[in-house]
């Protein structure tokens, strides 16, 4: 405080010195309300270094002002205007330097060369804000709430106009005043967003300036850590600043990765694919596939680097989102989008106002969904000036306007930051004005309240329809979807094979798998050229290539079986550092296996003896066919053959050759004993008795009568 009243007394000096007969309060009358919105100002010689935006009765409005190059004998003129009671358009003249309204008062003629300065150079002016009463000689009787134009014109000698910057005093409402009633929520959306940094050979390749303005924007989030927001990196980006990190040997906590994750201690982080995608020509080529996959790898990588889990529901549409992919978002967790307000149909005429409400879209199915707008208004002007303390004075004010403009409970808007303003220059004045806004000095109520996406939607109620309807139901523009030729087949082509490799790893990964997923999420970028899109695509295919050729099966050697069960050994060699794990198919007509014709089996590094136990059904010599494939059998490994020849009888063999033997020891036995029997016979001496009528057959030779 001693310091605002140093520099105040300061300020006050000067004025009595030289602004003598300077000071004027004419009426004044504003301007008609209407017409064209101008440009805002702007200024070459004026330059805003600072400003106290929020003031509150008996508070302090500090203004540095840099003056580049005023000629001798320079003056200038300081006006404040009545505050701004017909709205937004009015608020966006005033900026252009039109329809300032009345003078309040003013400080006329001052000679630049006795105005207070600091050590650099810039002027100091402090202005004592009363509610009542006669204001003091440097200081303004503001009694109500409200948005007040503040004229700043530099004169040359000759009073001829050589510069003019119009900027805003926002006077808070006490508690007691009407417009204490409420504060509007305000969603900032940060953007962390850089080109593709990966490159085929898995470096990340980025330009100096490109991670800077990521830098910068971190910076800003942390100098102002409680103020609400929410932030939508883009995770590839996200991996460059942390190889940029271990490059640097920052990866121990200290790097901008670990920065931004402090930052966003409580913050909201948006879901977003792992690199921006034509999302609707994905949808289009019937690939929801792709989209799945961006978003799951997004996912872990916000996750892995920032431990801060992304959330589905909220979505901020980009050109590229029609209907039918709103519908794939939906059924992906998507329940409330925001749409940006370039791509909205207008609205109908009977809405005289800036809409701070929640709307409805439809998808594809024409189920309705949750809708706010950005406000295109704020993110221009955040970027409309080279001089960032009067950009961040226009939001802040224009943001005020708002409030003011319908002063009721349920309303917010959404500020997304454009790339240009991620600066703690741009950016830092913005979330610190919030934060003034949202816990003001004493006597002053809240105006606005700083919120997440999340939170905005469950503060902001919905509009009504101009039909009587209860919720707004509104048309968006969209970028036609387009033939994305023969892409989609060559991800799905490269991603079955990855997925095949991973088959093959004990652990279901390893650095090779994570490089070949990472380039072909980067080759689905929407705005990389078809050449590196190509390399990407490539690399892939030889990384995956060298390292299944790593997998050999040398000619094997021959086996004997002795009996009708054993085990054939197969030599694999397994040419990698680690584990892997195959499918063999083996093939053999005349052999059973009872382990299965498919066996997985783990290689370790160097050269495997494989048993595989088999079962022959006869004996001969024949070959068994191996083949050797990822568990899945989509990639071909490698292919051998063993030849195995079998001494063993079958089963069926030796209960023939059984049933033989007996067959012919019993013909043997039987023979042998007809053998025997006969040599026992001898001719007997005794005489034969016959009977009557019987003819004795001859005996031998002595008995045939015809000897």
């Amino acid at each position: 405080m001693s310091h605002r009243l140093a520099r105040a007394a300061t300020t006050a000096v000067a004025l009595a010195v030289v602004a003598v007969g300077a000071l004027a309060s004419p009426p004044g009358v504003a301007a008609p309300v209407g017409g064209d919105v101008p440009d805002p100002l702007v200024p070459q010689l004026l330059a805003l270094e600072s400003m106290t935006t929020f003031v509150a009765p008996e508070d302090t409005l500090e203004i540095d002002l840099r003056i580049r190059e005023a000629p001798p004998g320079a003056t200038l003129d300081v006006e404040l205007h009545d505050r701004v009671t017909a709205g937004r358009i009015r608020f966006l003249q005033t900026a252009g330097g039109q329809n300032l309204g009345s003078t309040l008062r003013a400080y006329r003629d001052l000679p630049v060369q006795d105005l207070p300065v600091d050590e650099a150079g810039d002027v100091q002016l402090d202005l004592t804000v009363v509610d009542e009463g006669e204001p003091p000689l440097a200081g303004f009787r503001l009694e109500r709430a409200g948005v007040h134009p503040l004229a700043l014109t530099l004169h040359d000698a000759e009073g001829e106009v050589l510069d003019e910057l119009v900027t805003h005093v926002v006077r808070l409402p006490g508690p007691g005043d009407p417009e204490a009633s409420s504060a509007l929520s305000v969603a900032t959306v940060v953007p962390l967003e850089a080109p593709l940094a990966l490159r085929p050979d898995g470096s990340q390749l980025v330009a100096p300036g490109e991670l800077a303005g990521i830098d910068l924007a971190v910076a800003a989030l942390t100098a102002h850590p409680d103020v609400a927001l929410s932030v939508a990196p883009t995770p590839e980006t996200l991996e460059a600043l942390a190889a940029r990190d271990a490059d640097l040997g920052e990866d121990d906590g200290t790097g901008s990765v670990q920065a931004l994750a402090d930052a966003l201690a409580g913050r909201q982080v948006l879901a977003r694919p792992y690199v921006p995608l034509a999302t609707s020509s994905w949808v289009a080529a019937d690939d929801d596939a792709e989209l799945v996959a961006q978003l799951d790898a997004g996912l872990e990588v916000t996750d892995r680097l920032l431990d801060a889990p992304a959330r589905r529901g909220t979505w901020v549409l980009d050109p590229t989102i029609d209907p039918a992919t709103l519908t794939a978002l939906r059924r992906l967790g998507v329940d409330r989008v925001v749409v940006p307000q370039a791509q909205l149909e207008q609205l109908p005429a009977s809405f005289d106002r800036t809409l701070t409400r929640t709307f409805t879209v439809r998808d594809g199915e024409g189920t309705p969904m949750p809708a706010m707008t950005t406000d295109g208004t704020l993110g221009l002007e955040l970027v409309s000036s080279d001089q960032p303390a009067l950009a961040a004075n226009r939001v802040l004010a224009d943001l005020s306007v708002l409030h003011l403009d319908e002063n009721e409970r349920g309303r917010g808007v959404v500020l997304a930051v454009p790339t240009g303003a991620l600066t703690p220059e741009a950016l830092g004045p913005v979330l610190e004005g919030l934060a003034v806004a949202a816990e003001p000095p004493p006597g002053a109520a809240p105006t606005l309240t700083p919120v997440t996406l999340d939170g905005l939607f469950a503060e902001v109620e919905s509009s009504g329809a101009p039909d009587g309807d209860a919720t707004l139901e509104r048309e968006w523009r969209w970028e036609e979807p387009v033939d994305l030729g023969p892409l989609p087949a060559a991800i799905d082509q490269h991603d079955a094979r990855l997925r095949s490799y991973r088959t093959m790893l004990p652990g279901g990964t390893d650095d090779t798998a994570v490089l070949v997923r990472r380039l072909l999420l980067g080759a689905a970028h929407r705005d990389i050229s078809g050449s590196l899109r190509q390399e990407l695509l490539d690399r892939s295919d030889e990384l995956i290539t060298a390292r299944t050729t790593g997998i050999d099966a040398p000619p094997q050697g021959a086996v004997t079986l002795t009996a009708s069960e054993g085990s054939i050994p197969i030599v694999l060699e397994n040419g990698l550092d680690e584990v892997m794990r195959v499918r063999l198919e083996l093939t053999a007509e005349k052999l059973e296996f009872p382990d299965g014709a498919e066996q997985e089996v783990d290689l370790q590094p160097g050269t495997n003896r494989v048993e595989v136990r088999v079962r022959a059904r006869a004996s001969g010599a024949f070959p068994v066919d191996v083949g050797v494939t990822s568990p899945d059998g989509a990639l071909a490994l490698g292919d051998t053959r063993v030849q195995v020849r079998s001494t063993a009888v079958s089963g069926l063999g030796l209960l023939l050759a059984v049933a033989a033997g007996g067959f012919l020891a019993l013909w043997w036995a039987r023979n042998l004993r007809s053998a025997r029997r006969k040599q026992r016979l001898v001719a007997s001496t005794h005489p034969t008795v016959r009977t009557a009528g019987e003819v004795p057959a001859p005996s031998s030779e002595a008995d045939d009568p015809s000897r």
